[in-house]
């Protein structure tokens, strides 16, 4: 039972976090405005080269997105794998 709620409440914050990230995104006139691949590099973390091919003025629109993106990944995929582990970790310890 307790995996169930600890799912659901996974999957539920999963979905408000998507909502989130997606208000952010930067309108289609800003977005055509630059080629794909230094589109596809502000979504790499530690990645920094795209940021001088991108205009002053919509720089602070991108980095919100990307930051909101970021942190739904590490939410997303960083979060499961430690608690897959602890989950795991106190099988072993308990049994």
């Amino acid at each position: 039972m307790t995996e169930l709620v600890l799912g659901l409440g996974w999957f539920v914050s999963q979905m408000f976090l998507a909502v989130w990230v997606n208000k952010a995104k930067p309108p289609k006139t800003i977005l055509a405005k630059y080629p794909k691949h230094v589109l596809l590099q502000y979504g790499i973390p530690l990645l920094y080269k795209w940021r001088s091919r991108i205009d002053k003025e919509d720089l602070p629109i991108i980095e919100e997105h990307r930051r909101r993106h970021l942190i739904q990944v590490y939410y997303g995929f960083l979060l499961p794998v430690i608690l897959i582990y602890a989950y795991l970790y106190y099988l072993y310890i308990a049994i």
